[in-house]
C-alpha cells in the first residue's frame, strides 16, 4: 500500500551569501500528524516536530530535552525511551524511527516494557516526559 504524506507547511529557506538557493519543504508522516493533534509532540521555534523527553547523559544526570525526528528512510516520527537492568537505569532519551516500528513498540503516555523475560528491559512511549517513569508489563 502507498503511505500518504501530508504537507503541513514550508520550513525556512536556505540562504547562501544573501541569496535564497532553495526552500525546504516540511513533510510530516501520518503518525507525526496524529501525535501533534493529540499533544504528544509539539513544534519547535523553527516549526519542526519535537518530543519532550527525559534524557540521561553520560554523567548519569537526568534533564529534559526536546528531541527532533532524525533523518532516515520512510515515514518517521519520534518518542521517548528508557532502558534498565533490574533496579539500575541504564539510559533514557529520544527514540526516533519509522512510523511502523514506533506504532508497534511504543505506548501512549506510559513507558512499559513488553512481557518478555530478559536481563535488560526497554520501553518507548509518546507524550511529554512519558519516559520519566518506566515499568515492566
Amino acid at each position: 500500500s502507498v503511505t500518504r504524506f501530508v504537507i503541513m507547511r514550508f520550513a525556512t529557506s536556505i540562504i547562501l551569501f544573501g541569496f535564497r538557493i532553495s526552500t525546504v519543504l516540511c513533510v510530516f508522516s501520518p503518525l507525526t500528524i496524529k501525535q501533534l493533534e493529540e499533544g504528544m509532540l509539539t513544534l519547535s521555534e523553527d516549526g519542526q516536530p519535537v518530543a519532550e523527553c527525559i534524557v540521561k547523559d553520560a554523567d548519569n544526570l537526568q534533564r529534559k530535552e526536546f528531541c527532533p525526528i532524525t533523518p532516515g528512510f520512510g515515514p518517521r516520527s519520534v518518542g521517548c525511551m528508557s532502558l534498565w537492568k533490574g533496579p539500575v537505569l541504564l539510559k533514557q532519551g529520544c527514540y526516533s524511527g519509522q512510523d511502523l516500528s514506533l506504532e508497534d513498540q511504543c505506548r501512549k503516555e506510559a513507558c512499559i516494557a513488553s512481557d518478555d523475560t530478559k536481563l535488560v528491559s526497554f520501553c518507548c512511549c509518546f507524550g511529554p516526559l512519558c519516559n520519566e517513569r518506566y515499568a515492566e508489563a
